[in-house]
């Protein structure tokens, strides 16, 4: 999930080469340039792409984990603000689809479990749970999707 810290370090120095770059061409003052050298790794990656969309140097399509999160924390938290970052962020509706990753098999979800684990944690007490069946209507047909049969639901009881 995480970059290895050979690609960061890469990363690290082109920016540090197009501010140096900008620097030459008098369009950073010194103050700027000390700005964005301070600036941590999560932001230097937004800041890397600004800068090169303003230079018209082509954009990776891959984002980092840091970037990822940085622009989920804008989409659900200031619409404004995403918008006004919106040249180097995904479309909205992207940054949505990077949410929707959820398994959709039958039966319990591993998300599910994970979600109980880590509120029970948090409470400091033991959880109990309960299982509540209502009618469930089956299709009586079987699919096979190359690697499993997909149909009735069976839940061992």
């Amino acid at each position: 999930m995480y970059l290895p810290t050979s690609l960061l370090l890469f990363q690290v120095q082109k920016l540090t080469a197009l501010i140096k770059e900008l620097e030459s061409k008098h369009l950073l003052q010194g103050e700027d340039s000390e700005i964005l050298a301070s600036i941590n790794i999560k932001l230097k990656d937004l800041v890397g792409r600004q800068l090169s969309k303003i230079k018209k140097f082509p954009l990776k399509k891959k984002y980092s984990p840091a970037l990822r999160s940085f622009a989920l924390t804008l989409y659900y938290f200031s619409p404004y603000v995403g918008k006004t970052f919106d040249t180097c962020l995904r479309h909205p509706i992207t940054i949505s689809k990077w949410t929707e990753t959820v398994d959709g098999e039958a039966g319990f979800t591993a998300e599910a479990f994970k979600i109980l684990k880590h509120k029970n944690n948090i409470s400091g007490k033991q959880a109990l749970c309960s299982l509540m069946m209502d009618v469930i209507a089956t299709r009586k047909n079987l699919e096979w999707d190359g690697n499993t049969y997909h149909g009735y639901v069976d839940l061992r009881l």
